[in-house]
């Protein structure tokens, strides 16, 4: 059944100046970009997968691809991406003696030296348009220009920043989230005095009961963490439906044991950070003072002669005697 496909034509040390090696099978051999040589095609991991269900008798096969027979010599790793736009199959590309002028839209990749920054690289390329030798098919060096860019900042673009600010607005929606929640943690520990009196009265310590509120504060902000988290595996899915096309490898976004790690380590620090104010604040009163807000009311005293009746807690803090 006829598909299109995302392509690339490169040269035949494309992958072994950028380090990468066949998951199964070969890359392309230095005499297979000559014009006349024998048409070979590379498959993308996700396209290997897909289509041929990851049969690893597919190598030598035959693939037609814009009506020529191209013999499919390796499988490419996982998560592969070089351009803007997910590639299914890699071919040689063939140059040839160009018989018009530009533009030919070619874009050469390149290792820099282990000693050479990217600034010098940019000084060394602007001295070639002026060095560069003028043909009959070749455009003036006062026509075009040589410029290098890291790899990660051509394939991403503009987008990088676009992502920044969109992790930057998160955080500052997490914040507010936070503070909110922080703010009725407080009103609701205020009406909580007389519990808490009463708990310290029979014994409990100041640590306990900040360690007791502070597991309510975690599990609230795991639990938000675990909604979150279902929230965004549907807007994943919602977003590669909608923008698979504009924005560059956005079919490798995924919900992974990284991000769901991440979701828990960052509910549990927000649950202990702003769990504790208020918890601590409910801990700073007297007990005496705490039990007169509370509304707590004092026992009678007996008739004299019928003894002494007294009240206590455990940690000493808080003793009456009559």
């Amino acid at each position: 059944m006829p598909e299109q496909l995302q392509a690339a034509k490169v040269t035949a040390n494309f992958f072994s100046v950028l380090g990468v090696q066949a998951h199964l099978g070969r890359t392309f051999l230095p005499e297979e970009d000559r014009p006349g040589a024998q048409l070979v095609v590379l498959l993308s991991d996700e396209f290997w997968r897909r289509r041929f269900a990851g049969d690893s008798q597919v190598l030598g096969h035959t693939l037609t691809l814009g009506g020529a027979a191209y013999t499919v010599i390796g499988i490419l790793p996982a998560r592969l991406d070089f351009t803007a736009k997910e590639v299914s199959v890699w071919t040689t590309l063939q140059l040839k003696q160009p018989t018009r002028r530009g533009p030919y839209f070619l874009t050469g990749m390149a290792r820099l030296k282990k000693d050479v920054s990217l600034q010098r690289a940019r000084v060394e390329m602007s001295t070639l348009k002026t060095s560069y030798p003028s043909g009959e098919y070749i455009l003036s060096g006062q026509q075009f220009n040589f410029n290098a860019l890291p790899v990660n900042e051509f394939i991403l673009g503009d987008v990088r920043l676009a992502l920044l600010v969109l992790m930057a607005a998160a955080t500052l929606v997490l914040l507010i989230a936070a503070v909110n929640v922080a703010n009725l943690m407080l009103v609701r520990s205020a009406a909580r005095v007389k519990e808490m009196s009463l708990r310290t009265a029979l014994g409990a310590s100041r640590s306990r009961i900040i360690r007791q509120l502070l597991t309510e504060s975690t599990l609230l902000a795991l639990t938000g963490g675990a909604l979150g988290t279902l929230l965004a595996v549907v807007g994943v899915r919602v977003l590669l439906k909608i923008a698979a096309d504009t924005i560059p490898r956005l079919s490798q976004v995924a919900i992974d044991g990284r991000v769901l790690g991440w979701t828990a380590l960052v509910s549990v620090v927000t649950g202990l950070l702003f769990g504790l104010a208020p918890k601590w604040q409910t801990t700073r009163l007297s007990l005496e003072e705490a039990l007169k807000k509370a509304g707590v009311p004092r026992p009678k005293v007996p008739a004299r002669g019928a003894g002494t009746v007294c009240w206590w807690s455990q940690n000493s803090r808080w003793r009456s005697c009559c």
